[in-house]
């Protein structure tokens, strides 16, 4: 065979021990790695709720106004509902590591009129992450506007 030659020993590939140091870098980097990585999972996790109860309250305000009939946000420990006239538009739950903060509690219902006016003055409600993180989505008596501050 005229244009071949037969590879040597040493350029056959990895040997078993280059294989064993990378393993090895790589279990040092995910060592540090992966303990940090839990605390941005439960900020993401409280984010994820704090946006979709903002969603939610803007959408409860636009449906009372859209179908001209008051809507309500009925509160849970697990959750919350959206409602017109007692019919349940959407149920909603937690995501999973978060949850009302006890120390400033949820009111039991938020209600917006039909013409999208919330049936209250100002309303708070505080959630807390697993890290113990806190968030308020408040919900402006005069306007309705829904505002998030984490």
């Amino acid at each position: 065979m005229t244009g071949c030659c037969p590879l040597k020993q040493s350029e056959r590939g990895f040997t078993l021990l280059e294989l064993m140091m990378v393993i090895g870098i790589i279990a040092v980097i995910l060592t540090f790695a992966i303990p940090n990585f839990r605390p941005a999972l439960d900020d993401a996790r409280l984010e994820q709720a704090v946006q979709q109860l903002e969603a939610d309250l803007m959408y409860a305000r636009q449906l009372a106004r859209t179908e001209q009939t008051a809507s309500e946000v009925v509160f849970s420990s697990a959750g919350y509902e959206i409602k017109i006239d007692d019919c349940v538009i959407k149920t909603q739950t937690l995501a999973s590591g978060t949850q009302w903060d006890p120390v400033d509690p949820v009111p039991s219902s938020l209600s917006f009129g039909s013409d999208g006016s919330p049936g209250v003055t100002d309303a708070a409600i505080w959630l807390k992450g697993a890290d113990g993180t806190r968030a308020r989505v408040t919900v402006y008596g005069g306007t309705g506007r829904v505002e998030v501050v984490y």
